[in-house]
Formats: structure tokens, sequence, C-alpha cells
């Protein structure tokens, strides 16, 4: 079960290399206040270009760091060249992707992106020489890139998941995103009890966070801890009511309590909120 609240890396979003060096057109360009309607560069710009690739990247991450993971695999999907090439960008973009990809069904196709991610961001030597001298100089958030993928690698038994594990545990976690987001990852791939201790230290310095009450519950709740999850998930809910995986950790707690009716209510509104992840397809068994 994937649980991970990505919105909380608070990644950037993308301006490329290869984008830069084009002359975008004037929806493209950054206003007064330094920033760009994407929507409104997608518009001006002729499908293909790397000004249209560039909305779509930001687009499908806006989207993704908002859990609007149906908006954000279609803008994804849609700055894939149309021929056929590989297509690289930063590390983040693609950790973002896989995560996304992940998050609707595709593992597959996510691996194939988390492996994209390392590679551009090790600067491996399996890479195109060009792409590797394009990506040198753009910083990357390792952690984040770490806490993207290793769901998926895990999820997929890739063998490079546990040396991307070992990495990612060795960070410092530097404050209550990084426990959070820790959280999350640890509970993705089976680790309960580590990820129960993150999240009790991203409680006690963000004990109000919708994202972090919702770890914390549906954490408890795969314990077998349900009667301490609930209150959790009810304040997750009533701080962020349009957050599906909010409605659906309420939903688990109520199945795993017997109260099958609000746990059906709960799910069918964490799938009306979010219809194309994977984890909301399926029943939760209520005793």
């Amino acid at each position: 079960m994937r649980r991970l609240l990505l919105a909380l890396m608070l990644g950037a979003l993308a301006t490329p290399v290869w984008a830069q060096q084009d002359q975008p057109p004037l929806q493209c360009r950054y206003d007064a206040s330094g920033r760009v309607d994407y929507q409104a560069c997608l518009d001006a710009s002729a499908p293909g270009t790397p000004w249209a690739m560039l909305s779509h990247i930001n687009l499908g991450t806006r989207a993704f760091l908002n859990a609007d993971h149906a908006t954000a695999v279609r803008h994804y999907d849609a700055a894939q060249p149309g021929n056929g090439d590989t297509f690289y960008s930063d590390a983040e973009f693609h950790a973002y992707y896989a995560a996304t990809l992940h998050q609707v069904g595709r593992l597959d196709d996510g691996v194939v992106q988390a492996r994209r991610a390392l590679a551009v961001m090790n600067a491996d030597r399996s890479l195109p020489s060009s792409v590797r001298d394009r990506f040198s100089a753009v910083p990357v958030d390792r952690e984040l890139v770490y806490a993207a993928i290793l769901p998926v690698l895990h999820a997929a038994g890739d063998e490079q998941a546990e040396a991307v594990r070992v990495s990612y545990l060795q960070m410092p976690a530097v404050d209550w995103v990084s426990w959070a987001n820790r959280a999350g990852v640890l509970q993705q791939i089976g680790d309960l009890r580590g990820a129960l201790s993150a999240s009790e230290q991203s409680l006690q310095l963000q004990p109000d966070h919708p994202a972090v009450l919702n770890n914390h519950c549906y954490i408890l709740t795969l314990l077998g801890r349900a009667n301490e999850a609930l209150p959790y998930c009810e304040r997750a809910v009533e701080a962020a009511p349009g957050i599906a995986g909010a409605r659906h950790s309420l939903a688990s707690a109520y199945a795993a309590l017997g109260q099958c009716g609000n746990a059906r209510v709960q799910l069918d509104e964490a799938r009306r909120l979010d219809p194309e992840s994977e984890d909301y397809r399926h029943d939760l068994a209520c005793r």
C-alpha cells in the first residue's frame, strides 16, 4: 500500500537546461513576480516544442505535489517525445514521474523513470555524454529523489533498491518534512516500526499538519492500533477534506474498527477525489 504524501516534498518546478536554449513565447516568460503561467505557456506553444514539454512538466509537477495523480500522469506522459526517443530531464522530474506512475499502477514504467532519475543524479557513464554534461551543473535534492524512487524500486524487487535504501537512511532527517517523508517511505517498504518512529518525530515538530496526521493514522492502523489511529485520521480529514489519501486512511481505520458503512463512505470519496490511484480501487476488508 503506497502512503507517502509526496506533497510534502517541497521541490521547485523545473526549468530544464535544454529549454533555456530557445527563445520562449511571450506567455512563457517570467512575469514581474518571477512566475510563469504554464497553462498559458502551453496554450501558446506548438506541440512537441521544448516550451510545450516544459509546460507539461511543470503542470504535471504542480498536480503531483497536490496529489492530483490523474492530472500529473497526463501531463508527464505528454512531455515525452512522440518519436520514441529517450527523454532526459533533471533527476527530480524523473523521480516525480516514477512515483506518479507507481501510484496509478504502472510499476514497470515507474521503474524505468526511477532508474533514469538515479542515472542522471549520479552522472552514470551509461548516459550519453551530452546528457551528463547538460545536467552536471543542475542542483539535485538527493533526499527527495531517494524518497520518491525507493518505494518504486522496492515494489519491483529491483536490484538497486537496497543500495538506495541504505543511501537514503544514511542521510540525516533535517526537519519535519524529512521525518514525514521518511515515515511514508518506511511504511511503503514494510518497516512499520521504523515508520512509526519517524512519524512520531514529525508529529512532535508539526503536530497539526494534515499530512503528518494522515501518516500517523495510517501507520497506527497498519500496526493494528486503529483505536489510537482514528482521532489522527479525523483531524487530517477535517484539515484537508480534499486529499484522497486522508479519506482512504480514515476508511482504513473505520474498516479495522468494524464501522463498515463509514468506511465505504470514505473510500468512495477517496475514489471520487483520485480516480486514477490504484490503492483506492480495492475494497477494504471490514470485520
